[in-house]
Order: C-alpha cells, then structure tokens, then sequence
C-alpha cells in the first residue's frame, strides 16, 4: 500500500491528493471516483493495487493486475466550459514530462496514450459526471510499474513496464506526487490563465509527423488525410482538409492515426 505521510510531505499542490483513498483491490478506480464524486472535496485521489473490471475508452478490458500505478483524480468545476479534452491531454503529458525528467522518452498516441518503442506503457481515462448542479471530471491514469511480460494479457496492447525500461524499480510514492504536481499545475494554468503549457508535448509530437494525421468514422474502413491546425479554446483536436478548416476532432466518434509522408 501507497504511504501517506510519504506522498503528503512532496506534493506541492494545492487541492489535488490532499485527500486520499486506497485499495488493495477494486473493481474500478475511475467507477468508484465517479460514485463519490458528488460527497468528495476537489482533488481526491483514489489509488489502488490491482483492480478487476475496469474498462477503457471503448469499453474494452483495461487490465490492471498488480505492478501498475492505477489512480483516479475527482476534479471539480462549476464552469458552462467542457474540460474533458483538457483533462485528456493534459493528464497524458503530464505523465509524458514526469517521465521525460527521469530520462524515460515516451512516445505520445492519439487520443489517451503512451508507448515507449513500440510497446504500450500507459493510457488515461477521463469522464464527465453530472449530478444535479454538480459537475465533476474522472481522470484515471494508469502506468505500468513492475507487470511481468506473461501478466500482460493477449486482448490488449503487448505492453512494457517501468522496471524493464531502467532495470529498477521507481518509487512509487514520488512518481505519483510528481504526476499529481504537473497535472495541478497545467491544468490551473489552463483554467486561469488559458496557459498552453499542457499542449507543448502534443505539438512536438504533431511536429515530427510534419502535423499530418488521418482520419475516419468508427466502424469505416477508409482514412482521410488531414493536417492538424492545433487545438482550440476548450481544448479540442483540430484540423483542416482541402475543403474546410477548423475542424474538430470528436474523439468519442472518430477514429485518428499520425501518418508520415
């Protein structure tokens, strides 16, 4: 189990994990965020060691057996601004320049993950919830601590995990804290300020594919070529075509792929 005194005496925040939840086994993290989001203070923190029914973006399985970082962040905000999207990629670099700093390079993936050669290391979640004048965000952010390669399941990406990418094991506590840190930070900074700090990973990322992508419709089997024009007010992908400009990306309905020409 997660100490407490630990992560309490680095964080730096000023909301975000100063209240804390944790369990050694549950069915979802995010599942469980969502259902006391309501009662919670801004900022919760749920962690756990392993959970048993937790689902991805397309509700597909996200297994989460013992070795991961698997935590959920119950963010609170009153505004008539949609903040998934800013959740989303904010959570994802967040981890992104964590990681950065201790000398491990992720790749970033459209929409919610983080490879490192090839293999996937982590992935983010984030849902809105709505009840009565309450709104608040789920941001679930899973990493890949110390899973062995035979517990990685064949349903989902082969992945890797942290301890095979430096040969030792990353203190978790400090990790956590340092994620928890960023996130505050480009997230405040986006709220208050209209701060683009949380895009900077992504537009490099856009860069070194010349900002080119492809796209679709779930379920269509044909891609369209598209340029990628940055992201707007609230935070949403977009994109121009040889008939139109600013363009949106709904993430929920379309499918997206980096290409190089």
């Amino acid at each position: 189990m997660y100490d407490f005194d630990l992560l309490n005496s680095i964080l730096e925040t000023r909301e975000v994990g100063r209240t804390f939840l944790q369990f050694d086994s549950i069915q979802c993290a995010v599942k469980k965020a969502r259902s006391i989001s309501a009662q919670s203070p801004n900022g919760m923190v749920i962690l756990a060691e392993e959970q048993w029914d937790s689902k991805g973006r397309n509700k597909d399985l996200w297994y989460s057996p013992k070795g991961g970082l698997y935590l959920s962040i119950i963010f609170k905000n009153a505004g008539v601004r949609d903040l998934t999207n800013v959740l989303n990629f904010a959570a994802v670099a967040s981890v992104h320049d964590v990681l950065k700093n201790i000398d491990i390079e992720t790749e970033l993936k459209l929409p919610n993950d983080l490879y490192y050669e090839d293999k996937k290391l982590g992935s983010t979640l984030v849902e809105k919830s709505i009840k009565g004048r309450e709104v608040s965000y789920i941001v679930g952010i899973r990493v890949n601590l110390d899973i062995k390669n035979e517990d990685f399941m064949s349903n989902i990406d082969r992945g890797i995990s942290l301890n095979q990418i430096t040969g030792e094991r990353i203190p978790r506590e400090k990790l956590v804290s340092d994620i928890l840190n960023d996130l505050e930070k480009k997230y405040l900074g986006f709220v208050e300020d209209e701060g683009q700090e949380l895009f900077q990973p992504w537009n490099r990322m856009f860069e070194r594919y010349d900002n080119l992508m492809e796209i679709r419709k779930k379920g269509n089997k044909r891609w369209k070529k598209v340029e990628i024009s940055g992201f707007d007010c609230d935070g949403s992908l977009l994109y121009s075509d040889c008939s139109s400009c600013g363009n949106i990306v709904d993430m929920n309905k379309q499918e997206v792929r980096m290409i190089k020409e």
